[in-house]
């Protein structure tokens, strides 16, 4: 009977085990996909990476692999294969696949088949879970109104006022649903540039000196990575460095041995990637 229980206790740490590593692997995977895609800008590489991690079921890197097929960064644009491998992270619930889905299916951008009715509860999905950007896209489309969803102004204000990351402009008044009222808003110029242009994602030019375009989203975006990789941030990989994203940074730098500044620098990128590194 006791060699019995044995066996069954080797089987089951056997099998965390195995379990560990796979999640290790798609830690690794995932890591130098991003280093590649948002330092490197190497697309083939970080496609490769990000194809391990998500069939290893990393829900992150599946969003990832996706937004590479929906922008036809490294690959060629394909909606249909965007749209596959975006629903096996959805399926997992993870908040930015379901706000970008859910934005696409809203309003029919990219040539997709509007359907507000899954749309609509995938971005209030995402919102529930805290993604600020979906909050924003949902106050947008609450206060101006697309195909299947009337104007809202009590519902649009309550989304806006739960914006609260620096980077989406969001005034006071877009706060209150008398003042939306007042504004008389056109009809949402829904693209997917329209959302990027509001959200105050453009890339800025590389920074004379520097190694790294230190003010580029795609280093912002790299720089949440990996703070969220690290244990350090838990909100949205958006490139829009508010107070969550300043806290994870001094948070970081603190245990790092570095300047908490905040501030996204040479010093704490070269910090990073080492961590990544050693993390392999």
């Amino acid at each position: 009977m006791s060699r019995l229980f044995l066996f069954f206790l080797l089987a089951a740490a056997v099998l965390g085990l195995s379990g560990c590593v796979e999640n290790i692997t798609s830690i690794h995977d995932r890591s130098e996909a991003n280093k590649a895609l948002y330092l490197e800008n190497d697309p083939v590489t970080a496609h490769e990476h990000y194809l391990k991690a998500a069939r290893d079921g990393d829900a992150e890197s599946q969003h990832e692999l996706a937004k590479m097929y929906l922008n036809g960064d490294g690959v060629e644009k394909n909606i249909a294969e965007y749209r596959k491998i975006e629903e096996l992270a959805v399926a997992q619930q993870y908040a930015p696949a379901m706000r970008t889905l859910g934005f696409i299916l809203a309003t029919g951008v990219e040539g997709v088949q509007p359907d507000p009715q899954r749309g609509m509860p995938l971005l209030k999905a995402a919102a529930d879970d805290g993604d600020q950007m979906a909050h924003y896209m949902l106050g947008q489309i609450y206060s101006r109104g697309i195909v299947g969803v009337q104007r809202n102004y009590r519902t649009a204000a309550y989304h806006f006022a739960q914006v609260e990351e620096d980077g989406i402009p969001v005034t006071a008044e877009m706060k209150t649903a008398a003042s939306l009222e007042r504004m008389g808003l056109q009809p949402w110029p829904v693209t997917t540039q329209a959302v990027n242009r509001s959200a105050g994602t453009q890339t800025a030019p590389r920074a004379a000196g520097s190694k790294y375009d230190l003010a580029s989203v795609e280093t912002r975006k790299y720089v949440q990575h990996a703070l969220k990789t690290l244990g350090y941030y838990s909100m949205s990989v958006d490139g829009n460095i508010g107070v969550g994203s300043i806290e994870a940074i001094k948070a970081y730098q603190k245990d790092a041995g570095l300047a908490p500044t905040g501030r996204i620098d040479e010093q704490l990128i070269d910090s990073l990637l080492a961590a990544a590194a050693n993390n392999r």
